[in-house]
């Protein structure tokens, strides 16, 4: 479940990611930037769920090995 739940975040944070750069493109009419803006959205969120899961667990582990 970890394994998938990581995976979902991770290819959210890419997706997100591209679809950001995506709306740097020179032909960019508004929709695009609305989208653009969302997708960056996106990749923050997912960023920093992982982020925090990642810190929560580096905790975790040094307070069992004490």
């Amino acid at each position: 479940m970890r394994r998938l739940l990581v995976g979902w975040l991770l290819g959210g944070a890419t997706v997100g990611t591209l679809g950001f750069l995506f709306m740097f493109d020179r032909r960019s009419p508004p929709a695009q930037l609305i989208t653009g803006f969302a997708f960056g959205g996106l990749a923050v969120v997912c960023i920093a769920v992982l982020v925090i899961w990642l810190r929560v667990a580096m905790r975790r582990a040094e307070r069992d090995q004490a």
